[in-house]
């Protein structure tokens, strides 16, 4: 039951930041402190691979916080339009407390390939990413319940 419920509301709160960052570009920090709170009841509740779950976020979250902040700081200096968000650095850690590294790190990689095609195919200069890990979160999740 405590499961499926915080599998419900995570879904739900990446339904919530895909919208919100579809039509703005932009994911207000109250759904990724949810998010980050959904994943840490369910660390504290449901206890399953707690200390890897945790590791491998803190690892996770450091790496991509560093690559954001040498992406940001090269494009101050090339004085370039940075085109890349903070909510989906701080997004996909908590995805990995809620769902797992495993399920998580697939259906971003999943989610970012889609974008990729997206991208190539419409030449656009913004595409909000949340919405394409989003879509492949859900396609992981199909193909692990069917499997």
């Amino acid at each position: 039951m405590g499961v499926r419920l915080i599998t419900g509301i995570y879904f739900l709160l990446l339904l919530i930041m895909s919208v919100e960052d579809y039509k703005s570009c932009r994911v207000n920090n109250l759904w990724v402190l949810c998010m980050w709170l959904l994943g840490l009841i369910k660390i504290v509740v449901i206890k399953e691979n707690r200390w890897v779950t945790v590791a491998l976020t803190c690892i996770c979250f450091t790496l991509l916080w560093l690559l954001y902040f040498l992406v940001s700081r090269n494009a101050r200096r090339f004085k370039t339009v940075l085109h890349f968000g903070g909510a989906d650095v701080k997004l996909i850690p908590a995805m990995m407390l809620v769902r797992g590294w495993d399920k998580a790190l697939t259906g971003v990689f999943v989610g970012l390939l889609f974008s990729l095609v997206f991208y190539l195919g419409m030449r656009k200069k913004e595409i909000p990413l949340i919405p394409w890990m989003t879509i492949g979160s859900v396609l992981v999740e199909i193909i692990y319940l069917f499997s």
